[in-house]
């Protein structure tokens, strides 16, 4: 599933840094997800959030 976010990256080695508040909203994300709270549409052969 593709859930797209806004994070910071390194520019040296390409990690990326998760904000409170959005790894906040992932996991919302994801507890609707598994409760079926949340209307997917299908992307090709991903599921993205709707």
């Amino acid at each position: 599933m593709r859930v797209p976010v806004q994070v910071l990256l390194c520019l040296s080695c390409g990690e990326r840094y998760y904000s409170r508040k959005v790894v906040r909203y992932l996991e919302e994300i994801e507890r609707k997800l598994q409760t079926g709270e949340i209307p997917l549409k299908q992307a090709g052969r991903v599921m993205e959030y709707a």
